[in-house]
């Protein structure tokens, strides 16, 4: 698992320029501790994919490489996504996938300068988020990227909710992509909440899950997700980020069979926080979980 943390009480942690990058290990999911030694890095909203024997972590504009037969980290190197006009794409919030080629896959959402990139820019009362994938170019080793036909999921946002509990509808960013037994699963960040997008095919366009309400599956329960299905068991985990106690986060996780029902807060369990994670301590803020199954 890659996620990001901040210390409040030494810099301002709602600057990404401020987070730095950690990956964590597990044997179960739910117990984590720090990868020997793994040196932090200065990133925000990772997230990362094994191929073969080797472990790319994926930040906003920087894949970092491991490479597990030798245990070498390699310096961070810019990812690169080209576009039809064949010029450079804006991205932001990477999630990677390995597809049936071998190809590494990285959902995104289209960057937007000069604002925050999950709200509508200043003047605009709605806006769309556009969400994309780009497909790794031979000999492209995790870098370099051609952007794929069409939108995967067009969110338009609003500028002004109204009260907190419709805050979700003025925010969309953070996609994640995973394949479940149907078919491949998108989760998108509505701020506090989850909404869940699927697809039959990996590069399709996906629809929000119309046996959630408006595609929910949290509701102000935890935001920035990371999903898994685990076919031993038949159920899925979702990850999620959350405040606990004020101005701290943890990620949570919570297990369940289906999306036939909204999660509850009672179903999901803290599972890294910055007291509990060596190296880290309680007043620091872990966030934007990101994971990966550690196997060939």
């Amino acid at each position: 698992m890659a996620f990001h943390a901040c210390n409040p009480a030494a810099a301002n942690c709602n600057d990404p320029k401020n987070h730095m990058v950690y990956v964590a290990q597990s044997d179960d999911g739910a117990g984590w501790s720090p990868v020997p030694g793994y040196q932090a890095y200065s990133g925000s909203v990772p997230d990362l994919v094994r191929r073969g024997n080797v472990l790319y972590v994926y930040s906003p504009g920087i894949v970092r490489r491991y490479r597990i037969d030798t245990d070498q980290w390699e310096d961070p190197v810019p990812v690169r996504l080209m576009g039809s006009d064949g010029g450079p794409e804006e991205f932001v919030d990477p999630s990677a996938w390995v597809d049936e080629e071998g190809r590494i896959v990285l959902f995104y959402m289209v960057g937007m300068r000069g604002g925050d990139p999950a709200q509508c820019a200043q003047g605009q009362t709605t806006c769309t988020k556009i969400f994309r994938s780009a497909t790794e170019v031979e000999g492209g080793d995790g870098a370099d990227f051609v952007v794929d036909e069409g939108n995967r999921v067009e969110i338009q946002i609003s500028s002004q909710p109204m009260g907190s509990e419709n805050f979700w509808l003025s925010t969309a960013s953070d996609p994640d992509i995973f394949k479940g037994p149907d078919g491949y699963v998108l989760y998108i960040s509505r701020g506090n909440s989850v909404q869940v997008f699927a697809s039959d095919e990996l590069r399709g366009s996906y629809q929000m899950a119309s046996s959630l309400p408006n595609g929910l599956l949290s509701s102000n329960s935890g935001g920035i997700a990371s999903g898994y299905y685990d076919a031993g068991s038949g159920k899925y985990w979702t990850y999620v980020h959350s405040n606990e106690g004020g101005s701290t986060t943890v990620i949570r996780r919570a297990v369940h069979s289906s999306f036939s029902s909204p999660l509850t807060q009672g179903q999901f369990s803290t599972i890294i926080s910055g007291s509990s994670f060596p190296g880290l301590g309680s007043a620091y803020r872990v966030e934007s979980p990101g994971f990966a199954v550690n196997e060939p």
